[in-house]
């Protein structure tokens, strides 16, 4: 055989061998995609809601303050000037990007227009309302804003253009991560400026509220604290005996959590033993009838507490960052520490893609660029996350 004939034949014994490595690697890697989606898939359809975590926002609603006044608040209090210099996209955005958490505040306004004529357009000198947000903001019913009189610019100024806005999004992506919706009330002001002063929630309000968000949102939409109760006497006995729905079941649906203090909890549950009949969950202490969803917002001081609550079958809502003033490395520090506590719900005023996000060179987001991963605490997995986007 001649050497020409004998090179040709090794050349090609060698490409066939490349060829056979390439295919094997290739088989490899699709055998363990396959896998590992199976692996996902198993997991998704076996987990209940506690057995992930999310990330979302911050006063979700939230628009850009203008530069005047910002430089107006500095001048009385710098750093609470500094602390209230953030914002956000739209609520479709952000769920667009997949957040499955938001934050609204809401502020009573039974006659109309108590909020129509901030005095911050009087200190500046300037409108900052368009006509529409103006005449908006003289309906009738709640609004959603900041501070009155000077940071009161919403993406929903009206609190059922919110409550539309989600359901839209909802209606066009109907097989979504269920989203957690925290809600506050609103009764102070701003010490500095004169201005209007908010109304106090009654329980007459409070029902009036829930009555809105089941309007717009309806039964089959809604997570509600009687959907987990179910026959058991009470709510926490049902998430500490039964535990939570499966996310299966819950697909496509949200859950709203009332973030009051004491005084505004209590008369949230007056006559609404385990909050019964009521649309919202609220943060009860362990040991009270009410108590299944727990805001801790401190992931640091807080780290074991909410570890504990977390493995004993209570869902909790943490902060990732919560002074604008911190640097970096301390933003990262609490960041891995509502990571790792296993809080459910992690909020944030850095998740990827914020305006806040591009400004600092710092972001709050779950490997692979995902906002939704398993929770290592409830799952007892020891081969890593999981991470979703749905």
């Amino acid at each position: 055989m001649s050497k020409a004939v004998n090179s040709e034949i090794k050349s090609t014994v060698k490409s066939i061998t490349k060829l056979s490595v390439l295919f094997i690697v290739l088989l490899i890697t699709l055998v363990l995609f396959a896998f590992t989606n199976l692996l996902n898939c198993t997991f998704l359809q076996t987990s209940t809601l506690n057995d992930f975590q999310v990330i979302g926002s911050h006063n979700s609603y939230k628009r850009l303050m203008p530069k005047q006044m910002m430089n107006y608040i500095a001048g009385y209090d710098s750093r609470t000037a500094e602390n209230i210099n953030y914002y956000h996209d739209t609520l479709t955005a952000q769920l667009d990007l997949g957040l499955r958490h938001l934050e609204i505040d809401v502020l009573l306004d039974p006659d109309g227009g108590k909020f129509s004529q901030p005095s911050a357009e009087s200190i500046i000198n300037k409108p900052l309302l368009n006509e529409k947000q103006r005449q908006q903001l003289k309906q009738k019913g709640l609004k959603v804003l900041h501070i009155p009189d000077i940071d009161f610019l919403s993406h929903c100024t009206l609190f059922t253009q919110c409550l539309e806005q989600l359901l839209h999004w909802s209606e066009n992506n109907p097989k979504h991560f269920p989203v957690t919706i925290l809600l506050n009330v609103k009764e102070s002001k701003a010490k500095f400026v004169d201005g209007v002063s908010p109304l106090t929630f009654t329980q007459n309000d409070y029902t009036a509220l829930d009555n809105e968000i089941k309007k717009v949102l309806t039964t089959e939409k809604l997570i509600t604290p009687d959907v987990i109760r179910g026959e058991l006497p009470s709510l926490e006995q049902a998430i500490l005996t039964n535990g939570w729905p499966s996310i299966e079941s819950l697909k496509g649906q949200f859950l709203f959590v009332f973030d009051g203090n004491s005084r505004q909890r209590d008369l949230y549950r007056k006559d609404h033993p385990s909050l019964s009949e009521r649309v919202m969950f609220a943060s009860f202490e362990p040991g009270q009838p009410e108590a299944a969803y727990l805001i801790m917002n401190d992931p640091i001081k807080q780290f074991n507490q909410i570890k504990q609550r977390v493995e004993q079958g209570y869902m909790v809502r943490t902060r990732a960052d919560a002074n604008l003033s911190n640097n970096n490395s301390q933003r990262t520090k609490r960041r891995q520490a509502a990571f790792n506590s296993g809080a459910q719900v992690i909020s944030t005023d850095f998740y990827s893609q914020s305006p806040q996000s591009f400004t600092s060179g710092y972001q709050v987001i779950f490997k692979h660029k995902k906002y939704i991963r398993n929770n290592q605490i409830t799952t007892a997995q020891t081969n890593g996350h999981n991470f979703f986007n749905f």
